[in-house]
């Protein structure tokens, strides 16, 4: 294990650039409050929902990048607390890796433009399914082939990966240069992607990411878990928590008896929402 990588090409957030593009007539119709927009030089399409002191220089607002989740953290911005000052984004994009990169890489630079109050060390990508894969390959890729991305920049834009229902790059995860939070959440009876189909690439993360129990082993879920509500004990779900880490979280959940979901309910009332973990797992992430 070659241990942690600083990142050490240049960032991209120097490099100017201009706002999102009006996109009427986009995909946001479902969607209350949220904006349709397009990306200036890939032009991809995004709907884009921001709480309104992000508007205002140094809120100290993250961004959150999702794709395939169909909007479901949009919500989450209209409240009133201090978690809700956040900017929500959902990108329409292909989902191979090496496509999505320059996107994954433009978008955090058009939001900065767009919202003063973005906390630039607080960006965070968020993909389900085939968009949990897209978030994880995409954001390798742009790490270990840069040279290649239009836009000369890299993976240091972003402090988190998140996989619901995915594992995004699996044991590619260590190819992640510099500080990574990582956090899975999959059904065990998953066809795609099991419940321990994750495991590999998040020891892996865990080592790199000096994590104080490299070696830990699935646990059953508590109710106190910090993330994730409604645990009750039992091995109907599970979590693979590594402990406090140097470089980054690294965490994973899996439940019992569920196929290719973004909740654990067969076993659970109330049920185990998979946003609910990622929006608790997420607060005070930084890069």
């Amino acid at each position: 294990m070659d241990g942690f990588r600083p990142e050490v090409t240049p960032s991209g957030w120097g490099e100017p650039s201009a706002g999102g593009l009006a996109n009427e007539g986009g995909r946001c119709e479902d969607s209350p409050g949220a904006i349709p927009r397009k990306l200036p030089v890939t032009g991809v399409e995004y709907c884009v929902k921001a709480h309104p002191t992000c508007a205002t220089e140094g809120a100290g607002c993250p961004l959150i990048v999702t794709i395939n989740t169909a909007g479901a953290l949009f919500s989450r911005v209209d409240g009133q607390g201090p978690d809700a000052r956040a900017i929500v984004v959902e990108l329409y994009v292909e989902t191979d890796g090496d496509k999505i990169k320059d996107k994954l890489a433009e978008l955090p630079r058009v939001i900065a433009q767009d919202y003063p109050g973005l906390d630039r060390s607080r960006v965070h990508a968020v993909g389900w399914s085939a968009g949990a894969g897209a978030v994880g390959r995409g954001l390798c890729h742009i790490s270990k082939k840069s040279d290649f991305s239009s836009l000369g920049t890299t993976s240091d834009l972003y402090a988190s990966v998140i996989a619901l229902g995915g594992c995004g790059c699996a044991s590619d995860y260590i190819q992640l240069a510099g500080n990574w939070h990582v956090m899975t959440f999959n059904g065990m009876e998953d066809p795609f992607n099991g419940g321990d189909s994750c495991e590999a690439g998040l020891r892996e993360r865990a080592a790199v990411n000096g994590c104080e129990r490299p070696d830990a082993a699935w646990a059953p879920l508590l109710p106190s878990d910090p993330h994730a509500a409604n645990g009750d004990g039992s091995s109907n779900a599970e979590v693979l928590d590594f402990g406090a880490c140097k470089h980054g979280d690294v965490r994973g959940y899996r439940g019992k008896g569920e196929g290719h979901v973004v909740s654990f309910k067969k076993n659970f009332d109330p049920k185990i929402s998979g946003y609910d973990t990622v929006w608790s797992f997420l607060q005070g992430k930084t890069k």
